[in-house]
């Protein structure tokens, strides 16, 4: 944040988070401002990023940063602007929710003001949506509906248009996240079975039920195309996998809610929280459960509620329905609760149970402001005017020094110098691409939800996207596709292999990170330089990140292809499926890549493949057979790279093609052999290779393998004739 008074014009220059998870929100603005944030061909490049197996219900959230967007300030602009934005809606809503709950003008302002300042409004900047909780008091409202007194009630819910006013208002509240919606949806039903204990009748459970159902169609609708495209290709094994025990670890404990935050303006009361979070075990995004002191006194009073009308003592029914409403909260939320219990019986997809807390903070706001408001007409009645604007004073210091930070200069000039790197390398790296041009990424990062590589956080890789209009980038394809599959094995291979399949796909360049390397990257940036015959034609300000220039690249267009013709255009399948190459026998090929020329139908007699080809494996099949789909010419040269396993050094081998046979003996070392064939009879369609005293590594004592190996093939071709001058 800017502070004072820089904060008075808007940030639009830099965003106020450029790290972590705040990277995620940020790619998925900018998808939503170029399109949607479905579908978008900029990522997972050539395959393309489909995000719909990842569900979410913000449509509302997302359609807010799409508006803010069509400025031509940038996603920057966008996202600072909807983070300040929320202050607004916040405040408005919980100011016309108060009045609805009677609260007077200005006590309805000042719980407007503590609400939308609450700690987790600052702390949950990393997580954009969770700072935009201006629903909360929307379902609250509808709540207090439910249980409202008897001539209330029928006055309200009597006329069937607030009714469907309902359905549309939290159908609509429903996108604005699904963490708020589902809390919503068990306050609602909540409401109704206590407003059925308080009257009696089944038609409160009811109403509190469909009030649910309500949110449960938004969200419905807001998923509806995740379900679809799960229906259509499958589920996703490795998006948004949840266990049960993660319900244990993202609950809150009850010391949170009372704790300062960290960081707090108060240096002893920034000691007690930082010292908690360090010492003490199972303190993660929890530490933002904290409610504030006036929150907190506000909870104080809803215990002192229960206890009195549990004695039968008088307190409003509003007071006692936001105290049983604090109390299912405090159930949910806390380690060890119905949280966990619902994760474990129902579904783990609701980890993070800790959020519930700002549902919390507004029934403590509700009760704080409530009961002070009473306690002042009632001592202070001589000097009530003098009372009111002594407490007004403050409790509004309290909302600054207690629920907002200080701001860190340091931290905001490091995001701002580190944006405008970025952006000028970036840049750059547009130029070099061209309009259009794509660009391969390493090291390869699962998307999303991977954990740190050594110096880059999972969303590193997505800063590309942000900073050009029309490159592609290769990272942002979903985890458990086959773009991703594509990539991820792609990875494994020599960057000579690599360097081959990028030129093929139409990259233009290799991007490096070197951060993301125990060795910053000294290694891969030595053998890419090798491989390519040049260094870095780019190279970000600290040489963090450098970028290689391809040349000679296919010009490929991906639009329209499936991932297989993809693999053809590559010639390389990530699970060595018989994938053929756009090219035949005659223009050779790479054992390594596991893709066939079009006119090989088959080979057998292979083990798996390599970083540097195949080995032939006895155990399988006792010689090495290529299958052609037509008859060789009756001269021609073959012409192949391999290496041989034996005993003595040379593996003797047998090739044979229709009644020729040639005896070659392989050394154990690479090296390339050219076998002239002439006169060749008989069937023509297929090549063999036998080795006549195949051996495990076991036998040989240099390891565990125990395949029969023999001759290791790296590369093959079939020329016409026999003059290969």
């Amino acid at each position: 944040m800017s502070g004072f008074p820089a904060g008075i014009i808007p940030n639009v220059s830099y965003p106020f988070v450029y790290a972590g998870d705040g990277l995620s929100h940020s790619w998925m603005a900018q998808r939503a401002i170029e399109g949607w944030i479905f579908d978008n061909d900029r990522s997972g490049y050539p395959f393309g990023s489909d995000f719909r197996d990842y569900p979410g219900s913000d449509a509302g959230n997302l359609l807010i940063l799409k508006v803010f967007g069509w400025s031509e300030l940038g996603y920057a602009a966008a996202l600072n602007l909807f983070f300040l934005f929320s202050f607004s809606a916040i405040s408005i809503a919980s100011y016309v929710v108060l009045r609805t709950f009677g609260v007077g003008r200005l006590w309805a302002g000042v719980g407007a003001i503590s609400f939308a300042f609450a700690p987790f409004h600052f702390q949950r900047l990393s997580h954009l949506f969770y700072a935009s909780y201006f629903v909360v008091p929307i379902y609250f409202y509808y709540c207090a509906l439910v249980c409202a007194e008897v001539d209330r009630f029928d006055g309200y819910w009597r006329n069937r248009r607030n009714l469907l006013v309902g359905a549309l208002i939290l159908g609509g509240a429903a996108s604005f996240g699904v963490y708020f919606a589902f809390f919503g949806a068990i306050l609602l039903c909540g409401s109704g079975i206590l407003a059925w204990l308080k009257f009696g009748g089944a038609a409160r459970v009811r109403l509190g039920f469909t009030l649910a159902a309500f949110v449960a169609v938004g969200v419905a609708m807001n998923i509806a195309p995740n379900i679809l495209h799960r229906m259509e290709i499958g589920p996703n094994a490795e998006v948004a996998k949840r266990s049960p025990v993660e319900a244990e670890i993202y609950g809150f404990k009850p010391a949170q809610l009372v704790l300062p935050q960290l960081g707090h303006r108060v240096p002893k009361l920034a000691q007690v929280a930082d010292g908690y979070a360090k010492n003490y075990p199972l303190v993660n995004e929890n530490h933002t459960a904290n409610l504030g002191f006036l929150a907190s006194l506000g909870g104080l009073g809803l215990v002192l509620v229960l206890l009195l009308s549990s004695i039968g003592k008088g307190s409003g029914w509003l007071l006692i329905v936001m105290a049983w409403l604090a109390v299912l909260i405090f159930v949910f939320g806390v380690l060890g609760g119905a949280g966990y219990l619902f994760s474990a019986v129902v579904s783990p997809s609701i980890r993070g149970w800790n959020r519930i807390s700002i549902f919390l903070q507004f029934a403590c706001i509700v009760s704080f402001v409530c009961i002070l408001e009473c306690w002042l007409r009632d001592r202070f009645r001589a000097w009530f005017g003098v009372a009111r604007a002594t407490v007004l004073a403050v409790v509004l210091a309290l909302i600054f020094v207690d629920q907002t930070k200080e701001v860190c200069i340091a931290c905001n000039e490091h995001i701002a110098r580190v944006f405008e790197i970025d952006k000028a390398y970036y840049r750059a790296v547009e130029e070099y691409a061209g309009e259009g041009g794509a660009v391969y990424q390493l090291p390869y990062i699962p998307f999303p939800e991977s954990p740190n590589l050594n110096g880059i956080g999972p969303y590193d890789l997505l800063v590309g996207f942000l900073h050009t209009k029309t490159t592609h980038w290769s990272s942002g394809g979903m985890k458990g596709r086959p773009g991703d599959l594509f990539f991820r094995s792609m990875a494994q291979q020599p960057f000579e292999v690599q360097v081959e399949i990028a030129r093929r796909l139409g990259f233009k360049g290799i991007q490096v990170d070197r951060r993301a390397y125990v060795d910053s990257g000294a290694d891969i940036v030595a053998q890419l330089s090798a491989a390519l015959r040049k260094g870095p034609s780019i190279e970000r300000e600290f040489g963090e990140i450098v970028f290689f220039e391809l040349e000679n690249t296919v010009d490929f267009n991906p639009v329209g292809r499936s991932a297989s013709e993809i693999y053809r255009q590559a010639s390389y399948s990530p699970d060595g499926a018989d994938i053929k190459l756009m090219t035949t026998i005659t223009d050779g090929f790479e054992l390594a890549t596991g893709v066939l020329p079009s006119d090989v139908l088959r080979v057998s007699g292979l083990s798996d493949v390599e970083s540097w080809g195949r080995w032939s494996d006895a155990r399988l099949e006792p010689s090495v057979e290529i299958h052609l789909a037509e008859v060789l010419p009756s001269e021609f040269t073959l012409v192949f790279e391999a290496r041989g396993l034996s005993r003595s050094g040379y593996q003797d081998v047998v090739i044979e093609v229709g009644s020729r046979r040639v005896d070659v003996s392989v050394s154990n070392g690479f090296l390339a052999y050219t076998i002239p064939f002439t006169g060749v009879d008989g069937k023509r369609d297929k090549i063999s290779f036998r080795p006549l005293d195949p051996v495990s590594p076991s036998e040989l004592g240099t390891g565990a393998d125990d395949r029969k190996l023999g001759i290791g093939l790296v590369n093959l071709r079939v020329i016409p004739g026999t003059d290969t001058d």
